[in-house]
């Protein structure tokens, strides 16, 4: 049964978590903040400052999801993160 949940610390959470869902979630935002910091170059390459403020506020908007996701996922696992959980939440 665990194999599904590979990357946990040992010591599991008193209820068994799903983490499929935060990780597809955390690299679904991962992407698009890759797509947010690609704009943000070109953006600054291109000299648009419209676009460049637009793609920031992507950027803001996108890793305060992923902060929330995180203090989410580490509130429902008794206020630890499982060991192996995205290391760089911010930008």
């Amino acid at each position: 049964e665990p194999k599904s949940e590979k990357g946990l610390s040992p010591q599991e959470p008193s209820e068994k978590m799903d983490l499929k869902p935060y990780v597809d979630k955390m690299t679904s935002l991962k992407a698009e903040a890759n797509r947010a910091q690609e704009r943000i170059r070109r953006a600054i390459k291109d000299k648009d400052l419209a676009a460049e403020a637009e793609a920031v506020a992507d950027r803001r908007r996108i890793s305060t999801e992923m902060r929330e996701l995180t203090n989410e996922l580490k509130e429902k696992n008794n206020g630890e993160l499982p060991a192996g959980w995205f290391d760089r939440v911010g930008l």
